[in-house]
């Protein structure tokens, strides 16, 4: 009978132990690499439109790969329309050099860019259309949002009536 009970105590101290560990690597594994991100649409006429979602990640802390395929939602006023499973067209790491001798960069920073892009019928709205992209988790040394690495980010354009009317693109950031 005592050795019954020694050995319940060895296989339950184990198991303990095993759970405890699981735990520890099951932290250290989650998504936590978001930096940010845009999506974007420009209109190419006749209800043509290119869907280009650009996301960022942290590579020198981030622990998770880009989506592939990144799944985008475009709704309408009767829910979601059409769902769009997009491979990454290009992954490339940024360069830490800014160009500005006044500005150092640490040694820690590290930005990988992943691009998807796609082309899509649309047709007209009578509330327009919503493309969104979601994704867990936010870069865990982020200090201004509660626990980061459990929270994820939206990105979202929406394509208004007037805009399909007008053949309107979204608004970009342009680089020199």
């Amino acid at each position: 009978m005592t050795y019954l009970i020694t050995n319940f105590k060895k296989k339950s101290l184990m198991f303990s132990l095993f759970l405890g560990l699981f735990a520890l690597l099951r932290l250290g594994m989650q998504a936590s690499h978001i930096i940010g991100g845009e999506l974007t649409y420009r209109c190419l006429g006749n209800g043509q439109f290119e869907i280009t979602l650009d996301v960022f990640r942290d590579c020198f802390y981030g622990e998770a790969d880009f989506d592939n395929p990144a799944n985008i939602g475009i709704f309408n006023e009767d829910g979601l329309a059409q769902t769009l499973n997009l491979a990454p067209m290009s992954i490339d790491t940024l360069p830490n050099d800014l160009g500005d001798p006044c500005i150092t960069v640490p040694d820690d920073i590290c930005v990988d860019w992943a691009r998807y892009r796609t082309t899509v019928q649309l047709e007209p709205s009578a509330t327009g259309h919503l493309i969104v992209y979601q994704r867990c988790c936010r870069n865990s040394t982020i200090s201004n949002i509660v626990d980061p690495s459990q929270t994820g980010t939206t990105f979202s354009a929406e394509i208004t009536p007037n805009g399909y009317a007008s053949c309107n693109s979204s608004p970009t950031f342009v680089t020199d």
